[in-house]
């Protein structure tokens, strides 16, 4: 197995102007550990991921 065969098409993505509420939102709606955080040109600059504090 690759990791291409896991992956989706869709990308669900956040900006750093992205409210933390409506990131937060995307997490859970979608089920997501973590969710790439993208620049304006859709190059990722880091990733934003849940914590278990």
């Amino acid at each position: 197995m690759q990791a291409r065969d896991l992956m989706t098409r869709s990308v669900v993505t956040v900006q750093p102007r992205t409210p933390l509420a409506q990131a937060i939102s995307l997490l859970v709606g979608n089920g997501f550990a973590a969710l790439p955080v993208v620049d304006e040109d859709g190059h990722v600059i880091g990733m934003l991921s849940e914590s278990n504090r």
